[in-house]
């Protein structure tokens, strides 16, 4: 029994003993258990064009939010990987490294005392809930996510040397210039803590202040640093083709695309503003394929017509929205979050720190996530690295305190239960993502073939539709680590503004004669529109694409078209599209009815 006890001793504290291995470890049983890919199409798109498939001095809409000094040194060490594209490496590596330097910094104090405690335990279960899906689903925001807190980290434990001081604003700044965004959540959380650190009670003090204020001169800096590389990000986009602020344009389209509409849909004054319904539905699902038409102007007027000009209607459809976070919905999908940062709270107030930091960032959690709600966003890929760090924040300490619980009685009641329903919840909301990915009704032969048939018509382009996925996500054996998806085939383009502006795709049109981005190149003969949509919905879903963009090109440029299915690949649709009748001054007549009731 003796010989039991110390062994099960040194098992118990393998993670903490080895917090890179155990972090590594976490690594391979993802890799091997789930695999390794980009979480969603942005992502691929994004390191696709980063890996020097568009001009890395500047992108499209996708880019617009990773830092091209950053892409211009990524691009100069690509070479020694010997033709392994650079940018999941990097977040790979940056994700893994991140996850095991804050699991060092966090678990120093427990490991120096060799044993568990309540601390370390809710940290362990926090770790394994969620960080293997971070290793498993490559995504930009994650990487600075961790990345900047791994800098937050450094300068709360190391800041009062000036080595650790800048080796911390260093790690925030490289991580806002990954994803400025993400960065800026984990520089509110570090603020939230320093808030708490200058409150004595819940009274600021001027002693704790000014004992913290190299810290605060440190988030002064990474928040200047961060907001003028943000700047010359935004310069570096403007302009990059014809004229077009690219910056401006992708923010009219956020704008548009991930709101839902204040107005019903009968009340929109479309006529108003010289607009169409319909363009309205097809920029939310990410059609905006035509881009003579859907220019930055246009999405503003189309925002007008569907949301109106007046402040207040808009902040109160924002506020109904945002309390939708407590809904019984919201609610039970972010239930083992809620479980886990109520944990975390319970930590700190049983390791005696101030009730101010439980309030501070915990009112800040709710604030960040009632504006997620307000605009839309309450996506798990966000959502889930927030609550990690709000977590995070309130399971550090620069003290060690020990955390003694009874796990019979109450202890267990307050502890064991807990832990035990937010394992279960996650455990029961990863088998029903995978369950449901294993409904996909494409067959494991669809990618290849359809990659066959791209790679067989060079002259034809393909046009993917932006409901689905790529083409090569159907495509077995295919590794994020090699250069092989979608995107690398310069014939095949997104319906979401033809990957605009990526030179390959504008040197592809030029080939085809093409002068500019109207949809009426959809209608030519060497043209498909390629469906992605799950589960093969050829009767409504496709339906409804193929009649919106029909309808588009009819209220726009005055040309009927036809569509008709031209194969079905296993489950992946082709279809083409053709002209059927065309009506001279169609779109001119329209621009003179609008402008006559404009007037009136």
């Amino acid at each position: 029994l003796l010989m039991l006890k110390q062994s099960w001793r040194w098992v118990s504290l393998f993670p903490l003993l080895h917090p890179v291995w155990f972090n590594l470890l976490l690594l391979v049983l993802a890799w091997s258990l789930v695999g390794v890919a980009y979480q969603s199409n942005d992502d691929l798109v994004i390191a696709s064009v980063l890996d020097g498939w568009g001009d890395p001095s500047y992108a499209d809409a996708h880019v617009i939010f990773v830092n091209p000094l950053l892409t211009g040194l990524l691009l100069k060490v690509a070479p020694v990987l010997g033709g392994v594209s650079v940018w999941p490496v990097f977040l790979a590596l940056a994700t893994l490294s991140s996850g095991a330097a804050i699991f060092t910094m966090l678990t120093a104090h427990a490991r120096k005392a060799r044993r568990y405690d309540f601390n370390t335990l809710v940290l362990l279960l926090v770790w394994l809930l969620i960080m293997p899906g971070f290793y498993a689903a490559l995504q930009f925001s994650h990487a600075a996510f961790l990345t900047g807190f791994t800098g937050v980290l450094a300068c709360l434990k190391y800041g009062s040397s000036w080595r650790g001081w800048c080796a911390g604003v260093f790690l925030c700044v490289l991580g806002s210039m990954v994803r400025l965004d993400a960065a800026l959540v984990c520089d509110a959380f570090w603020g939230a803590i320093l808030l708490a650190g200058s409150l004595e009670g819940l009274r600021p003090s001027r002693e704790k202040l000014f004992a913290l204020s190299r810290l605060w001169l440190a988030l002064a800096c990474v928040l200047i640093s961060s907001f003028s590389l943000n700047e010359y990000n935004k310069y570096a986009h403007r302009n990059v083709l014809e004229g077009c602020d690219v910056a401006a344009w992708n923010q009219a389209r956020a704008l548009l695309s991930d709101t839902c509409p204040i107005r019903q849909e009968s009340a929109y004054q479309c006529e108003k503003y010289g607009v169409f319904a319909n363009d309205i539905r097809m920029v939310r699902m990410f059609t905006n394929c035509d881009m003579d038409v859907f220019n930055t102007d246009y999405l503003e007027r189309l925002l007008l017509a569907r949301d109106g000009g007046e402040f207040w209607p808009r902040a109160w459809a924002r506020g109904e929205k945002a309390l939708h976070l407590f809904s019984w919905d919201s609610v039970m999908d972010l239930l083992p979050c809620w479980i886990l940062f109520g944990l975390a709270c319970r930590v700190s107030f049983r390791r005696g720190d101030s009730p101010a930091l439980v309030y501070c960032v915990g009112s800040l959690l709710v604030l960040i996530l009632l504006y997620m709600s307000s605009i839309d966003r309450l996506y798990f890929r966000v959502v889930y690295p927030t609550f990690l760090i709000a977590g995070l924040c309130l399971l550090w300490s620069d003290k060690y305190r020990p955390i003694r619980i009874n796990w019979t009685g109450k202890g267990a009641l307050a502890g064991g239960v807990p832990m035990f329903c937010a394992f279960s919840v996650s455990l029961s909301q990863a088998c029903a993502a995978v369950w449901e990915a294993n409904l996909e009704s494409f067959s494991p032969d669809a990618g290849r073939l359809l990659c066959e048939r791209v790679d067989r018509e060079p002259d034809s382009l393909f046009c993917v539709q932006m409901s689905g996925g790529t083409i090569d996500d159907l495509a077995p054996g295919q590794s994020v680590f090699r250069k092989a998806w979608s995107c690398s085939r310069k014939n095949v383009v997104t319906l979401g503004g033809w990957n605009f502006p990526l030179k390959p795709v504008q040197r592809k049109l030029k080939e085809m004669g093409w002068a500019g981005q109207s949809s009426l190149n959809l209608c030519r003969d060497n043209v498909y529109i390629v469906c992605l949509t799950p589960q093969g919905d050829v009767s409504d879903m496709d339906s409804k694409f193929m009649g919106m963009l029909s309808r588009h090109i009819w209220e726009q440029h005055g040309v009927r078209t036809a569509w008709h299915l031209d194969e079905n690949i296993q489950g992946v649709r082709v279809y083409r599209l053709r002209k059927t009748w065309f009506q001279p001054g169609r779109k001119e007549a329209a621009s003179v009815k609008e402008v006559r009731l404009s007037a009136m």
